[in-house]
Order: structure tokens, then sequence, then C-alpha cells
């Protein structure tokens, strides 16, 4: 009976180690045309422009630590956000507006795609850890934990088709460079972020003699604990949100057309940091590594302002924002040595 209470153990482990922070952007800004903005609050989604901020929707429910993870667009008038606590793996919820906005429902198109967990041919649990659009119409939802898998519509989100899956690996997004994608991920254990490339051609294509979710054939790599010359690994231990920044810039040098379907601005800029975000009443802004000797805030209209605060010994600013009105901030932070580097900063209440 010892080996399989030591397999009971090991398993709980592993689902104990998956119940870490998520780590994704607080709040995130979509440019919508040449005078809008979409803000994506903790909770809130709001439009800017120049005449002012209107919040759209309020997604809090009845759970706290639930948050927006994502937002997204199909179509002009087709939008959808991901809703969910801060742990991988837990409970999400899909919504849809076809009406720009105004309205909302829950979306559970996805749950009738059968996918394997654990061994059994299940539906689709609400667990989504993003949604991305690829183009006009085509949408890919990144599932689960330790069972992750890609699902995929090309009209609109009107219905959706399971791609592949597999073990030990959180599936994230993709990034476009030139002719081919990369996907990118954390690994499933010890959560070391990788990506790897596979041309464009293959998007979506069947999983035949399961080149897709065994990585063989060649045509994919194997990244998930192995040093892989064809994938590019990051910082153990690394956000989402940084993750994402990560990669970007790992690619950016040396591709054309980057990312992939993706207009939005995290709120963190190169290395600045800025806790919360949203805020309401204080918030922290540093950058690791550098000693901040000024801040700069300043609104959509360019209008600066100075909210009492003060600077800790290691030059990390920590700020008073209760006064500031609703609504988003540019912050400039330089250093001690001129370096500069800025961020976005969302005030909501």
């Amino acid at each position: 009976m010892r080996p399989f209470f030591t397999l009971i153990l090991v398993l709980c482990c592993l689902i104990v180690h998956a119940q870490r922070e998520f780590a994704v952007c607080d709040s995130t800004f979509y440019p919508y045309n040449a005078d809008s903005t979409i803000i994506a609050g903790r909770y809130r989604l709001y439009m800017q422009t120049s005449s002012g901020i209107n919040m759209l929707h309020n997604f809090a429910s009845s759970d706290t630590n639930e948050y927006i993870r994502d937002f997204d667009m199909a179509r002009p008038d087709r939008w959808y956000v991901v809703t969910g606590i801060r742990t991988i793996g837990g409970p999400t919820t899909l919504y849809r507006s076809d009406d720009r906005g105004q309205t909302w429902v829950t979306d559970t198109s996805f749950y009738p795609v059968m996918y394997t967990s654990w061994g059994s041919r299940l539906t689709y649990y609400n667990s989504i850890n993003q949604l991305q659009q690829l183009g006009h119409d085509t949408l890919v939802l990144f599932m689960g934990y330790y069972q992750s898998a890609l699902v995929y519509s090309t009209n609109g989100g009107s219905s959706w088709q399971f791609w592949f899956e597999n073990m030990i690996v959180h599936y994230q997004g993709l990034l476009e460079c030139d002719n081919h994608y990369f996907l990118y991920s954390f690994e499933g254990d010890a959560f070391r972020p990788w990506m790897f490339p596979f041309h464009k051609s293959l998007l979506f294509s069947p999983d035949t003699g399961t080149a897709w979710s065994s990585f063989s054939n060649n045509l994919h790599a194997t990244c998930s604990g192995t040093s892989n010359p064809r994938c590019i690994y990051g910082p153990t231990s690394i956000s989402r949100c940084s993750l994402y920044n990560y990669f970007v810039d790992t690619l950016s040098s040396s591709c054309a057309t980057l990312p992939a379907g993706i207009a939005e601005t995290p709120q963190t800029a190169n290395v600045l940091s800025i806790a919360p975000n949203p805020a309401t009443d204080n918030v922290t802004i540093q950058w690791e590594g550098e000693v901040l000797s000024a801040i700069r805030i300043t609104d959509a209209l360019g209008r600066t302002f100075s909210p009492p605060g003060y600077v800790s010994s290691t030059g990390v600013w920590r700020i008073n924002t209760s006064q500031l009105p609703v609504g988003h901030y540019m912050i400039q932070a330089v250093t001690r040595y001129g370096l500069s580097a800025t961020a976005r900063l969302f005030i909501e209440r």
C-alpha cells in the first residue's frame, strides 16, 4: 500500500503547488479607435474618450478575489471578458456582449467541447487562462492547468472546436513572428516559462499521429523539463504580465510582425512596477535594482499632479492617490543616474 499513498501524496503536493498567484496584469488598456481607450480595471470595464471616462459594466461578484482576467473583441460589436480568481486552475467565467459592451451575458458555448482530464473524457469546465484574438473572427481559448488545452473558433465565438492538449503545462498565448507563431506557456510542475515556434500553416492543424499533443515528428519542440535549442526560456517564477513583456521583447528585434492579435498594453512598461493597479487611496512605485529620485504624474489631458507621498531609503515611492480623480494617468520615473521609465496607472473608486 505504500506506493499508493506515495502517489496520493505527490498528487496532493502538485495540486497545492498549482494554486499559486496567477499574477496577471491588474489593469490593462486597449486602444479602441483614435479617440477611445477601453480600460479593464479590477472589476469594472470602462470607456475613456477625450470628453471623459464612463463605466461600461461592473463584473464584481460575491467573491472579492475575482477580477477581470482578460478582454478581447471578436468583431466590432462582439466583445468578451474573462473573470476569475487569481490562482491557476481557479474557476473563471466567460462573458459576451453583442452590443459593444452595453449588455453582457454568461457564455458557455465552448462547454460542449471534449477534453481528457486524468484519463476521462469530459466537457470543458470553467478554467480559462486567456482568450486571444488571432484575426477577424478567429479566437483561441487557453484552458486549464496541468491538463491544459487550446480551443478555437473561426466564426467569432459562435461555435468552438478542440485543437490539442498536454499534461503538466499552462498554455498562455500565441505571439506572431513573420511566418511563424510562438506558443508560450508555464511549465506545470516547476512553472518554468517557455515558448516554441511553428509555421503559420500548422495553426489548428489536426493532431495526426499526436504531433501536437506529444510534440513529436520534428514538427514541434519539446520544451518542458528540457533544454531544447528551438525553445526560448524565460526566468523562473516570472508573472504572466511580465512573461508576456519578456517574450515580446525577446522577439521584437528580429520580427516584422509582433504580437499576434493582442492590442493590449499592460500597465507595467519597461521595468517600472506600480501596485496596486488600479489604485484607490495609495500606490507604490518602484524600479527593481534602481533608486528612484523623481516621479511625474500626468493625466490624459497632459495635466501634472503632485499628490502627497514619501520616498523610502531604497528609493521606493509611496503616494497617496485618494484625491486623484478617477481615470488613467502616465507615471514617469527617473533614477538617480538619469534613467527614465514610464507606466500607466488607473484610479478607480
